[in-house]
């Protein structure tokens, strides 16, 4: 959960919004995320008079909500980013080895939906014209063409590690990025439940740019029972412009049942595909 070095945007996610600080729902390379129990070392305590406030420090905080997600086999997630009227909201259920996820982009005014699961190591993915050529970056000719049928990548497939990111409960973990300086603010009540408030930061270098920014991000963990995380939040301004970024977890251990879906077409028997960012 914690994590150092700076990473650039990457996912299939990011693509519409070239420019745009995004959750990364990839979670890899050099950076250490919330799916990793690494432990910082760091002197902030909560203050006193914090009912039921916790002794830990916000970096034992940290690593023990870090260990506790990664312990879970399943769990269901709500991934969203807005900046200058466009917008990205993902849905997610994941198991340690596959999940779905639906896709509702607005970009340029058009509203594109797509579908996307992995199973069994493949991945899978469908959706309408418009989710297809802006979300998905597919050729205008084939999202056409292929409006509302599945398509599958295999591993060895190029753009399946974007469509693949996010689709099992340790790529998911990687949307939460989160760094020193910590420090912990107390109590208070996100999606109806009691949590306490991590404070942190993430340095990110948009696409395009030259130069890593800092943001500030919050992250609020299950105040009882297991520190599992219940929502992590970054709101940052690239070029005058807001950007609103979260992600939920819920529904942990509920079950996540998969299967491939039949007569979907081999992405390489097309000609193109889902482009890395």
């Amino acid at each position: 959960m914690a994590r150092t070095g700076e990473r650039q945007n990457h996912r299939r996610l990011n693509r519409p919004f070239r420019g745009l600080f995004l959750l990364v729902v990839a979670f890899l390379g050099s950076t250490v995320f919330l799916g990793s129990t690494v432990f910082l070392g760091s002197t902030g305590f909560m203050g006193p008079g914090v009912a039921g406030a916790t002794t830990m420090t916000p970096a034992q905080e940290l690593a023990s909500a870090g260990a506790a997600a990664k312990g879970e086999p399943s769990f269901h997630y709500v991934s969203s980013q807005t900046q200058s009227g466009q917008s990205v909201l993902i849905s997610g259920d994941v198991s340690r080895s596959g999940g779905r996820q639906t896709i509702v982009a607005d970009i340029g005014g058009q509203v594109g939906h797509v579908t996307v699961s992995l199973v069994d190591g493949a991945a899978y993915f469908r959706g309408d014209e418009a989710g297809l050529q802006n979300f998905m970056q597919l050729p205008a000719g084939l999202a056409a063409e292929y409006t509302n049928q599945w398509i599958s990548l295999a591993k060895d497939d190029p753009g399946y590690a974007g469509v693949a990111a996010g689709l099992t409960t340790a790529s998911a973990l990687s949307q939460v990025a989160i760094a020193q300086p910590l420090t912990l603010h107390g109590l208070t009540r996100k999606m109806g439940q009691r949590v306490l408030i991590i404070d942190g930061t993430d340095r990110q270098t948009p696409s395009g740019a030259t130069k890593p920014v800092t943001i500030p991000v919050k992250l609020y963990v299950k105040a009882s029972g297991k520190p599992l995380p219940v929502l992590y939040s970054a709101t940052s301004v690239v070029d005058g412009h807001p950007v609103s970024q979260s992600v939920s977890f819920s529904h942990w251990q509920e079950p996540v049942s998969v299967s491939a879906p039949v007569g979907a077409v081999p992405m390489s028997s097309l000609g193109g595909g889902p482009t890395e960012a």
